[in-house]
């Protein structure tokens, strides 16, 4: 079972370094997740869940958590985040909340003025990449 990663633990990212973001698209092309992968084999997955909030799942670089089932039903593909070997440092990561306190969005600020948007916006997954 996957597990939600608490505030805490995802300010525990910044010094990582962000090897490539991944979107998790539906059959029909829609977005279902979003991964951002790390040079150490790991990654986050970030969904919006039933109530509109954004629910970010630390996982291995290839696990799908339960909740994007049946597997085959989706496909993965690269974001147009450059990739990269070495990896972008994660200077930090900045956390959006709406009037109940719920998480609803993740700013990653990379190095060289990447950045990495993912937020709830009506339900759905949005996805932002900037240099």
């Amino acid at each position: 079972m996957a597990f939600i990663v608490h505030e805490s633990k995802l300010l525990e990212l910044d010094g990582r370094r962000v090897r490539s973001v991944r979107c998790v698209r539906h059959e029909d092309g829609s977005l279902a997740a979003v991964r951002v992968v790390f040079t150490a084999s790991t990654s986050v997955i970030a969904t919006v869940w039933t109530d509109w909030s954004l629910v970010v799942d630390e996982v291995g670089e290839e696990e799908i958590p339960d909740y994007l089932w049946p597997v085959g039903e989706y496909v993965e593909s690269h974001s147009s985040l450059p990739v990269s070997s070495v990896g972008y440092l994660v200077e930090r990561v900045a956390i959006s909340r709406d009037d109940a306190n719920v998480i609803t969005g993740l700013d990653f600020v990379l190095e060289n003025g990447f950045r990495v948007i993912l937020r709830s916006f009506g339900g759905e997954l949005v996805l932002e990449t900037s240099a």
